[in-house]
């Protein structure tokens, strides 16, 4: 009898756990506070869903960035889609997230999405979709139902080099991120 108690008790506290963490989530407040505890899992679930985004089983994308400090080179995965001027990113931990500082200072990135390298700039942080950015239907209601506050609207870059920028220029912009035409380009370190 006492045992049986004790297991009720742990199953109630699991599941008043598990509620309380689902309405959190639903908020962008909720999942600024939750960010500190979810940076190692992120450590350990990320590299794998970079892996899916290349080999094209994942709908995310993937942000190539410059730190604003530090110079070396990052890449985020992160929501995206496409609209007929760029791409619109969801931003569920808001707009103080490093990866969005860094793409708002250096004013440009890049994005790999469905196998297609995506130069960007003129970075817009909105508060709603514009209405120019018409999205598919299951993303706006998957945005909608996750709470998203915060985007980042991004335009095509159309003065950008292509992909095999020569490296007999000053400073390519490879991957996001400005690499010395005459040193090994900055570490790809994950964020």
């Amino acid at each position: 009898m006492r045992r049986s108690i004790w297991v009720l008790l742990v199953v109630a506290a699991f599941g008043c756990a598990a509620s309380y963490v689902r309405q959190t989530l639903r908020t962008e407040t909720g999942r600024k506070r939750l960010l500190p505890m979810l940076r190692p899992l992120m450590r350990v679930i990320n590299p794998r869903v970079e892996q899916a985004i290349e080999r094209r089983e994942s709908k995310f994308g993937i942000v190539h960035h410059v730190g604003r400090r530090s110079g070396a080179a990052y890449h985020t995965p992160v929501d995206v889609a496409r609209t007929a001027e760029g791409v619109l990113i969801s931003l569920p931990y808001g707009t103080e997230v490093d990866w969005c500082r860094n793409v708002l200072a250096a004013d440009r990135c890049t994005i790999t999405l469905e196998g297609e390298e995506l130069a960007l700039s003129a970075p817009e942080v909105v508060l709603t979709p514009p209405a120019n950015a018409p999205l598919e239907p299951d993303k706006q209601r998957q945005w909608q139902s996750e709470g998203i506050a915060h985007y980042l609207s991004l335009k095509y870059d159309a003065s950008a080099e292509p992909e095999a920028a020569s490296t007999t220029t000053p400073a390519a912009f490879v991957h996001g991120a400005f690499t010395p035409a005459d040193g090994p380009p900055n570490p790809v370190v994950p964020s």
